[in-house]
């Protein structure tokens, strides 16, 4: 495999257009807010480690510690993969390139664009009811304001949470229009927002003990709610669990799996990196992040962990997951970055200070969680059609901001499809409860064609930076592309088969969609190789002979 100096007949055209607008300082960021403080998963993970597991500072801190090992042979992989192929579409080409274009095409496009189009809606869902409602529920009984209650029910309501999901789409997309090097800038206000509102929930929670927080629960929950939930926990079957290495490994398998999953999704973007080729800095881009973001989780647990006691956590997560409705009717859902805000209640004016920056916090996250929604998917468009799997239409590029416009159009109309669909018929969340397999597979994958990089593509691999780095003589890809399949296999195993989860309850419908999906790109991959091999008398695979130009 060479790197292209003229153009295979499929490609869209000679350059892809794109320009190198990112710094690695900005990769970092961006894979550091994809990972962020407020994921949509973390809530669910947190309520069945303090409900099932062996809990505590020490565990927290291992489980994580082992997340972080786990996560860094898929994080080295990638760079490693980004500094001998740095071209937009990351995965894609990779895998195209060293194992097969139809599974690369299948294992990329094929479930991002469909299922990221569905975050969309559901981080749009949570922006409503967790990062708006919640609050406004909060700061209105604090003060006693009927329209701050009022628009709390209105954001928690169905109206509410389908004109915030379509603007959760807009805006970003609005802003990932203006190319590369103005959402470089627009991720300084997100990190600045993203970083005071983390510190404001671990401020409140420090600045509590856990009677405050016992009184202020039932001043907000009702009389001896606190209480009750401790009673009818411990009744119905919740007893602390003692420490156990099990237990602490399986929560770091999902803590990977769930939390630090997305600190390599700057791959795909690679082609708008500069000095991507450099192996130290996109390692660095993509280990630090999770690192700092690990970190910072670890403290925040810690801190409410302590100030909310594991004697009341352990209940209330325990029948929480188990559907009882003593928790599960409360007005606020009893998560990690929702709970500690009713400590604002003792705090007067600065305590209505905090929950605002936590709101703006809470937005930030979920602007940026669309706008990776819609970015990532754009950028597999894009390498798609280039390569001429995909209408070239989509690969078209506008000459002023450098982006692939046609393609962000798709998604977003992608992401309000799914959002109005979403909100008429709830049932479709059902189609894509087992989204999770197919992000795991696909990074397996991708880890895979590092392994198999130097004997599938020699001839690229022997001309990349990274064929220096070798153990025992053994090219470190290979052994980082292994563990990195072994890893993420091992944790994808756990989240499926792990009881309080509930992935193992998931219907067959889920896991059919997955399938479903898949068999429709891999169509799509079939009509588009005969329509080149009958219309144009080209064979499409000799374009994944050589890495795409610049």
């Amino acid at each position: 495999m060479t790197e292209s100096k003229t153009f295979a007949k499929t490609y869209a055209r000679a350059a892809s257009g794109l320009v190198r607008d990112f710094s690695q300082f900005d990769a970092a960021l961006f894979n550091f807010l994809c990972v962020g403080q407020f994921t949509p998963a973390m809530p669910l993970m947190l309520l069945v480690w303090f409900g099932f597991m062996a809990t505590g500072i020490l565990e927290i801190t291992l489980a994580y510690l082992v997340a972080f090992v786990g996560i860094c042979f898929f994080c080295l992989t990638y760079a490693m993969l980004v500094a001998s192929m740095p071209r937009t579409g990351g995965d894609y080409v990779y895998i195209s390139r060293i194992i097969n274009p139809a599974l690369g095409f299948v294992i990329t496009t094929g479930s991002t664009t469909i299922y990221f189009a569905a975050w969309m809606a559901w981080n749009g869902l949570l922006w409503s009811t967790v990062g708006l409602g919640t609050p406004a529920l909060v700061l209105g009984k604090m003060m006693n304001s009927a329209s701050l209650l009022a628009l709390s029910s209105w954001l928690m309501g169905s109206q509410g949470i389908l004109v915030i999901s379509i603007a959760s789409i807009l805006f970003p997309a609005l802003t990932i229009s203006f190319g590369m090097k103005t959402f470089a800038r627009v991720q300084y206000v997100l990190f600045a927002g993203l970083t005071a509102a983390a510190l404001t929930l671990l401020a409140l929670l420090l600045g509590s003990s856990p009677l405050t927080f016992h009184n202020v629960f039932n001043n907000f929950m009702g009389p001896n709610t606190y209480e009750n939930i401790i009673a009818k926990g411990t009744q119905s079957g919740w007893q602390k669990v003692p420490f156990n290495v099990n237990d602490i490994v399986t929560f770091g398998m999902i803590l990977m799996l769930g939390h630090l999953l997305w600190a390599t999704f700057s791959a795909p973007v690679a082609g708008e990196i500069k000095g991507a080729t450099k192996f130290k800095y996109s390692a660095a881009a993509m280990v630090l992040p999770a690192a700092l973001v690990s970190a910072c989780m670890v403290v925040i647990i810690i801190a409410y962990y302590v100030t909310l006691t594991p004697q009341f956590l352990g209940p209330l997560s325990y029948l929480y997951v188990n559907g009882d409705p003593t928790v599960t009717n409360l007005p606020i859902p009893p998560y990690y970055s929702t709970l500690p805000q009713l400590l604002a209640s003792g705090w007067g004016i600065v305590g209505v200070i905090a929950l605002a920056i936590i709101i703006f916090g809470y937005a930030c996250q979920v602007f940026y969680f669309n706008a990776t929604n819609i970015l990532v998917p754009v950028k597999y468009l894009f390498a798609n059609a280039f390569d001429g799997i995909l209408p070239q239409r989509l690969a078209y590029v506008n000459r002023r901001f450098h982006t692939p416009l046609v393609a962000i159009v798709v998604m977003i109309i992608g992401g309000l499809v799914w959002s109005v669909l979403s909100w008429l018929y709830p049932v479709l969340w059902n189609y894509v409860a087992a989204v999770i397999v197919a992000n795991a597979l696909q990074f397996m994958v991708g880890c895979a064609s590092g392994a198999l990089f130097p004997f599938r593509a020699k001839d690229t691999f022997e001309a990349s930076p990274i064929a220096k780095y070798k153990v025992a003589g053994v090219p470190l890809i290979v052994i980082t592309g292994v563990l990195g399949v072994a890893t993420l296999g091992y944790g994808l195993a756990l989240y499926l088969t792990y009881p309080p989860l509930g992935m193992a309850s998931v219907g067959a419908l889920a896991y059919e969609t997955v399938a479903a999906v898949f068999l429709f790109a891999l169509a799509i991959y079939i009509v588009a190789k005969l329509y080149w091999r009958r219309a144009k008398g080209i064979d499409l695979a000799l374009t994944f002979k050589e890495i795409p130009p610049e």
